[in-house]
């Protein structure tokens, strides 16, 4: 194991909190864009509708997550696509 001196690991912990704080502040944003968006949809009288078929999405959909812009068949379909392209 190696040892490590006082003033390295105060440098590592420095740089962990700070990725740390750019995640936070990435997550934030996203949530932010997220919430606008919803927003938007509501103003133009979309909301509620899926962005992918236009069926509505249930309403235990949008009351668990109020920003969901597609109903459930097609997140789930989304997110397929999304896991085969990162394999």
């Amino acid at each position: 194991m190696h040892s490590v001196d006082s003033e390295t690991a105060a440098e590592l912990e420095r740089m962990l909190l700070s990725e740390r704080a750019r995640a936070a502040r990435k997550q934030a944003t996203w949530e932010l864009e997220v919430v606008e968006l919803a927003l938007a949809r509501l103003a133009d009288g979309s909301y509620g509708a899926c962005r992918q078929c236009g069926a509505a999405i249930a309403l235990a959909r949008l009351l668990a997550q109020p920003s969901a812009a597609h109903c459930l068949a097609c997140q789930q379909n989304i997110e397929r696509r999304y896991q085969v392209e990162q394999e």
